[in-house]
C-alpha cells in the first residue's frame, strides 16, 4: 500500500477539482451547478478531498449540494474518470457552514461528519471499504459545534475536533 505524501496529495486535491472538466466532458459543471455557491472549499477546506490508495488510488470528495445534502464522489486515478455523486444525507438546517468533512480510516471505510452550525454533527459511515453507495447514518454528536476536524489516532480511536 502507498502512503500518502504531502505533494502526492496536493496533486490529488487539484486533480479533483480540476480534472472534471477533461472526464466528464458535458457534466463537468457538476460541482458548479450543485455545489452550494462554492462549499466544496467554503468554510472547511481541509478535508473535504482525500487521497486514498487502498484497493484503488481514489481521490474521494465531499460537498453540500445546492439541496442542503452531503454528497460524496470520487475520482478514480487508475481509471482516469470520476464516480457519479451519492446524496447520502440531508444537513437538517440550510445553511452553508454544514459542508461535510471527510476521513478515510485506515481499513478504508468513509466516514462523515456534517450539518452541523452550532448545532450537534451528523455522521455517517459507508457499509464497505472504499465503497460510496452504501451508508449507515449515525447519531448527531455534540451540542452547539461547528467546523468538524475529524482524524483516526494509532490505536484506531476516531476524535472530532470542532469549534
Amino acid at each position: 500500500m502507498k502512503r500518502c505524501k504531502t505533494l502526492g496529495c496536493i496533486t490529488a486535491l487539484l486533480a479533483a477539482l480540476v480534472i472534471p472538466a477533461m472526464a466528464w466532458g458535458g457534466d463537468a459543471r457538476y460541482f458548479a451547478d450543485n455545489c452550494l455557491h462554492g462549499a466544496l472549499s467554503w468554510n472547511n477546506p481541509p478535508s473535504q478531498a482525500i487521497f486514498h490508495s487502498g484497493q484503488y488510488d481514489r481521490t474521494y470528495v465531499a460537498y453540500l449540494g445546492d439541496d442542503f445534502y452531503a454528497y460524496v464522489t470520487y475520482y478514480d486515478h487508475d481509471a482516469k474518470q470520476w464516480a457519479e455523486p451519492v446524496k447520502v444525507d440531508d444537513c437538517v438546517h440550510n445553511d452553508g457552514h454544514n459542508a461535510p468533512e471527510i476521513l478515510i480510516t485506515r481499513d478504508g471505510h468513509i466516514h462523515l461528519f456534517y450539518g452541523t452550525h452550532n448545532s450537534p454533527i451528523k455522521y455517517a459511515r459507508n457499509l464497505y471499504p472504499e465503497d460510496i453507495t452504501r451508508w449507515r447514518i449515525g447519531k448527531m454528536i455534540g451540542d452547539r459545534v461547528t467546523y468538524p476536524r475529524p482524524l483516526q489516532v494509532n490505536n484506531g480511536d476516531l476524535l472530532c475536533f470542532c469549534r
